[in-house]
């Protein structure tokens, strides 16, 4: 029997979108690393947390992660090749319809931060998912966040 393994094409697309996202960001002077959520705490410090359970979170609004913020871009495209065999289980469970846990994120304001599931919103991004399912830990800080204005 022939069969297709599609995960190790798709993973090598995403790496090819994580190359030429990063030309352009040379190219247009532009930050498209994810954000790093423990350097946005040290600069605005936390003061209260709140858990707001299971949430369907946009795609979108995931700038950034929580100890992984070099492994991808900010369009979750793999940056990194440690990232493939488990990119690779992730893209299978995607094909076999395996319904896999919410995500982990931790929210400032309406942007959110991956605390587990980088390789679920990576997978999600590429077969053009638009939202997930997510447990969310509401973080208030003392200074408002923009991700557009944060340098990882």
């Amino acid at each position: 029997m022939f069969t297709i393994d599609f995960t190790s094409s798709d993973f090598e697309h995403a790496r090819h979108k994580a190359f030429w996202n990063k030309i352009i960001d040379i190219l247009t002077f532009h930050q498209n690393d994810l954000v790093d959520l423990e350097e946005t705490l040290a600069q605005c410090p936390l003061t209260s947390q709140s858990d707001l359970g299971i949430r369907i979170v946009p795609l979108t609004q995931i700038v950034g992660s929580v100890g992984r913020s070099r492994d991808f871009d900010r369009s979750f495209m793999p940056r990194k090749r440690h990232t493939k065999d488990r990119w690779h289980k992730v893209d299978r469970a995607y094909y076999k319809d395996i319904v896999l846990p919410p995500i982990e994120l931790e929210q400032i304001g309406d942007s959110y931060f991956v605390v587990d599931g980088n390789h679920r919103v990576s997978v999600g991004r590429i077969h053009g998912q638009t939202y997930t399912d997510a447990h969310v830990i509401q973080l208030r800080t003392e200074c408002d966040f923009h991700p557009s204005n944060q340098e990882s």
